[in-house]
């Protein structure tokens, strides 16, 4: 699970629950769940509006678990 982690400096994101990249242009989209809201409140937002070093995380944990490790 990914720290809490402040995203210009008005939400928390809680943590993300999925990535899927949009085929006409190849940008990321990341699953939020945002702190203090439900999960049903969660939103796709593309990786420009992310700390870089929350998504480098996300993929780094995805790309591992996906080769076994």
């Amino acid at each position: 699970r990914i720290q809490a982690q402040r995203v210009e400096g008005r939400h928390i994101v809680e943590a993300i629950y999925g990535r899927v990249q949009r085929a006409q242009d190849d940008t990321q989209f990341y699953k939020i769940k945002w702190l203090g809201h439900h999960v049903r409140r969660a939103t796709w937002e593309p990786r420009a509006h992310l700390p870089e070093a929350l998504a480098v995380e996300y993929d780094f944990r995805m790309d591992l678990a996906s080769q076994g490790g």
